[in-house]
């Protein structure tokens, strides 16, 4: 299985404390913790000073980083306070992942994958649309979340309606008030 997408860290501003992060890590750590043997990470990380750290993390995890490129930038950033014991998102630097593309030999190693999971996230929109292209071979599954900047849930044609049809799987981070968008999909795609 082949995870595309944020390796990043989360800064809790009001601990002092930063934790590994980022959507694709923090999917590519749940497949490794439930037992999944062979996880490999498609993603990039900046040339700053968390970016050994978490590096030496995704080793030591035994996942696998053959096609994860290291940039000139900053690693993306969430930043977070932790209020009654919610997370409260206030505010994210996408960092490199702004000028991050995938190479061809990371669109090879996608199309013989037998899955890809990859998010929609801030500065992930260029990266997202070349895993929609990937037509036939493996299952394709995303991340649709309300927190992303350009969520436009609310219309009649949004992300999630027009980039549904292209994936085999579909993660929603949203509402009640987005259930009967939801149930329509489903109906439109059953299976």
């Amino acid at each position: 299985i082949a995870v595309v997408g944020d390796v990043g860290v989360d800064y809790y501003k009001n601990l002092d404390l930063v934790k590994p992060g980022g959507i694709a890590f923090n999917f590519a750590y749940g497949l490794i913790s439930s037992g999944q043997k062979s996880v490999s990470l498609v993603s990039a990380i900046g040339n700053d000073r968390y970016s050994k750290e978490l590096l030496v993390l995704i080793k030591k995890l035994k996942i696998k980083i053959d096609h994860m490129q290291k940039l000139v930038g900053n690693t993306p950033k969430q930043d977070i306070i932790l209020l009654n014991g919610e997370r409260k998102f206030i505010g994210y630097d996408p960092g490199i992942l702004k000028k991050w593309k995938l190479k061809d030999e990371d669109l090879k190693f996608l199309k013989r994958q037998n899955a890809i999971f990859v998010p929609l996230s801030d500065g992930m929109e260029n990266i997202f649309k070349e895993i929609v292209s990937i037509k036939d071979g493996p299952i394709k599954a995303t991340d649709f979340s309300q927190d992303y900047e350009f969520a436009d849930f609310d219309k009649k044609v949004n992300i999630i309606t027009k980039y549904s049809k292209f994936f085999d799987i579909i993660f929603i981070g949203g509402s009640q008030k987005h259930k009967k968008m939801i149930k329509a999909l489903a109906s439109k795609y059953p299976e």
